[in-house]
């Protein structure tokens, strides 16, 4: 997984809901996906979203409940996305790098 970072590049985690998709890893990201809850109050550094999103997606993989940890780059706070919003498809940094 290839991450662009600057050192003060910040993340918030959310936890996201996703329809007809089934992850093969924890570094997948759903096509589109809907934003139940941010998953900490206050912002990670690009480490510190990689290993609470590749913790909680590891376990996510054997659970049917649909929900999916993302990290979305705070690039100008516009404030956060609400509960019930499509967060994706938009653009995010934790994407993975093909190959």
């Amino acid at each position: 997984m290839t991450i662009r970072t600057a050192t003060a590049e910040r993340y918030r985690i959310w936890i996201a809901k996703f329809q007809d998709w089934q992850p093969r890893s924890w570094r997948d990201l759903p096509r589109e996906a809907v934003a139940v809850e941010l998953a900490e109050s206050g912002c990670f550094s690009a480490n510190d979203a990689l290993a609470y999103i590749e913790g909680f997606n590891r376990v996510a993989i054997g659970r049917s409940d649909h929900r999916w940890a993302v990290a979305m780059p705070v690039i100008a706070y516009e404030g956060d996305p609400a509960p019930g919003e499509l967060i994706f498809p938009r653009k995010t940094a934790m994407a993975p790098s093909a190959g």
